[in-house]
């Protein structure tokens, strides 16, 4: 069995939670849609300008093929971890996390691990302190 470090985890169980969350929030199709809105169409009239403006009143929707949708059998957990805990607020985690985001380049000279990259996180809402998780 392949371990991975606490920080690698991190970065899957965000985004892990980050598609679930898109996931969820796909207005009733069943997975993301990663294609664009060349073809919309009006659900009550059925007219589409193919330009994505409708010709009469309705509702908007992406015409979407589900082969470019992500699945929730698609993806894979291998694992989480916890961000430090303790020192003193605001210097925390502990208002959990307002921003994250992957840096691809950052730890150039890390290890050939097949996890390149580090995370820049915010943790509190006003202060905006940065943090660094090198993968």
């Amino acid at each position: 069995m392949k371990h991975y470090s606490i920080t690698k985890c991190f970065l899957i169980i965000i985004c892990f939670i980050s598609l679930v969350g898109l996931l969820n929030s796909c207005h009733g199709e069943s997975g993301l849609y990663v294609g664009n809105d060349s073809a919309i169409q009006n659900t009550e009239t059925g007219n589409s300008t193919g330009n994505g403006q409708t010709t009469g009143q309705g509702e908007q929707t992406a015409a979407t093929d589900p082969s470019r949708l992500i699945q929730p059998e698609d993806l894979v957990y291998i694992g989480a971890f916890r961000v430090p805990n303790g020192g003193t607020a605001p210097a925390t985690w502990a208002w959990g996390g307002r921003a994250l985001t992957l840096y691809p380049s950052g730890d150039a000279s890390g290890a050939a691990d097949g996890f390149s990259g580090s995370l820049y996180g915010a943790g509190h809402d006003a202060y905006n302190y940065i943090t660094d998780y090198i993968l």
